[in-house]
């Protein structure tokens, strides 16, 4: 157990001496930069290093060295997105130099106010050098190069004023007064005066202490070691202190006094123009990329309404066209909607003439393929259609589905009116002689064979009168219409064209003898004299 003991000690021995010399080696060396996944470990050996130094101008001395390394840190992140936060580190060394270069008396601190110049100047030139912080973060950029300025103008003018090196060094709570106002006085090496009590120095009249402000110390302010020239600005402040990224306007439009989190911002202020530059990070995928304002108040996102017109809306498709059914028309959404409701649907037709590109997908199987407005009006349903039959005259195109079977095969318009209906029917004869053509399967069993209008007129079936003109041959029609033992010959021989009832002209019964009606009785036509004058006549 004892050996085991021992043997611990000396590999944890060994694993803090290890630590210790990498750690010194880090501060040492300094391989890394600003950025790197290692360089936070870096400077935290750097800072501990630091503490090694007891004595004011070794510490300071040291201290410059980080500023040094720390300007050629920017010079190597300029041009990169690690210049940010190069500057940062940059930042924090330098305060660090001059609050350690404060407390060495003036007489031994010449070279390092000459090497803190030096830096400073360096650190001006590599300023100008970078490309990404002057654009993405003006108001840093800004901000850092005027303190450099400050720096550089104070350092400047220590020989020549003969004054003490105008930073406020660090002071204890013993070293504080407290006013008859309650407002702290802080005496310091630097030379700040305190102001009398009551006076609006003293009550810092000129910029209200309040909130958070008013639990500061001057030093946390005055740390140039005089009161002109201090900066009022929010920014100069709390510049390191933004997240990334940030609105980049004054702090004082979302922030009060009383804390950071008790943020509201004011719309209203004339800085409030660019809602996309506060809240574009916010915004959902395939979101709206106009000005928020256009659908959302300040009090509250979830309050929206588009104001079309403020916004200078036209191109419908460019934010509805995902929300948009299948096979939808792919026109604007104005030309049937309007901004108020989705449901609230009337299609402006004017300047529409191709109705197929749209509502073909609407039309029943089998259904006309011409344009819709032939039948249909944009002002009512689809269902009150009227089809415009001017200047079409192929019927059978469309309605040859519709006829009954054994229908006439020509044209509608020969039977049917357009402005009718279907059964008010009436067939244009004229130019038509092959009757049978069409009504040969009209006609009854045992039918005449020759044309309808021999018998019959256009007008009507019933009423018919057959024109005898030209016939001879009566009994290839009536053959089958005389009783048994009727006469064979000729039915014009006893019959006229009126009735079958009438020989003569006069009504009366008869027999034709070489073209002369004889109108005789029964039993003159049927004796044996008359057999033998015509026969073939059967008693």
């Amino acid at each position: 157990m004892r050996a085991f003991l021992i043997r611990s000690s000396i590999i944890t021995g060994f694993i803090i001496l290890l630590l210790a010399t990498s750690g010194v080696a880090l501060a040492l060396y300094a391989p890394f930069h600003p950025g790197s996944i290692l360089f936070t470990a870096q400077d935290f050996a750097e800072q501990q290093l630091s503490n090694i130094y007891h004595d004011p101008i070794s510490k300071s001395n040291y201290l410059l060295d980080l500023v040094e390394r720390r300007v050629d840190d920017l010079n190597i992140r300029s041009g990169t997105k690690f210049e940010i936060i190069s500057l940062e580190y940059l930042d924090k060394s330098i305060n660090q130099a001059t609050l350690a270069i404060s407390l060495v008396s003036k007489e031994k601190s010449d070279k390092l106010h000459s090497r803190l110049l030096s830096l400073a100047l360096s650190t001006n030139e590599g300023l100008q050098q970078l490309m990404y912080v002057p654009t993405e973060n003006y108001n840093a950029y800004i901000a850092f190069q005027s303190k450099i300025s400050a720096l550089t103008h104070m350092v400047s003018e220590i020989d020549a004023s003969n004054n003490t090196f105008s930073l406020t060094r660090a002071v204890s709570s013993s070293e504080q007064e407290i006013n008859k106002s309650g407002i702290p006085i802080l005496y310091s090496a630097s030379g700040l005066i305190p102001f009398p009590p009551g006076s609006q120095g003293a009550v810092h009249a000129f910029y209200q202490l309040v909130g958070q402000h008013a639990t500061l110390s001057c030093k946390g302010c005055h740390d140039s070691g005089r009161y002109a020239s201090t900066p009022n600005k929010c920014i100069f402040c709390h510049l390191l202190k933004e997240p990334m990224p940030h609105y980049t306007g004054e702090c004082e439009l979302c922030h009060t006094p009383l804390a950071w989190t008790d943020a509201h911002f004011d719309h209203s202020s004339t800085a409030a123009k660019d809602c996309r530059l506060c809240h574009e990070r916010d915004n959902p995928a395939n979101h709206y990329n106009g000005q928020c304002s256009a659908c959302h108040v300040a009090q509250a996102w979830n309050l929206v309404t588009f104001d079309h017109a403020v916004a200078g809306a036209v191109d419908c498709i460019s934010c509805h066209a995902k929300v948009t059914p299948d096979n939808h028309y792919p026109g604007q959404c104005s030309n049937c909607h309007n901004t108020s409701i989705w449901t609230s649907v009337i299609f402006d037709h004017t300047g529409f003439t191709d109705c197929i590109s749209c509502h073909a997908v609407a039309a029943p199987s089998n259904h006309y393929a011409g344009q819709c407005s032939n039948c249909h009006d944009t002002g009512g349903s689809w269902t009150n259609a009227h089809f415009n039959h001017s200047g079409f005259t192929d019927c059978i195109s469309c309605h040859a589905g519709e006829a009954p079977g054994n229908h006439y095969s020509g044209h509608c318009s020969n039977c049917h009116d357009p402005n009718s209906s279907w059964r008010n029917a009436r067939f244009n004869h004229s130019g038509y002689s092959d009757c049978i053509a069409c009504h040969g399967g009209n006609a009854p069993a045992n039918h005449y064979t020759g044309q309808c209008s021999n018998c019959h007129s256009t007008n009507s079936w019933s009423g018919a009168v057959f024109n005898h003109s030209s016939y001879t041959d009566c009994i290839s029609c009536h053959l089958k219409d005389r009783p048994g033992e009727h006469d064979t010959g000729q039915c014009s021989n006893c019959h006229n064209t009126q009735r079958w009832g009438d020989g003569g002209d006069d009504g009366s019964l008869g027999f034709i003898i070489n073209g002369t009606f004889m109108s005789v009785s029964c039993t003159v036509c049927h004796s044996p004299i008359i057999v033998a004058i015509v026969g073939g006549i059967k008693q």
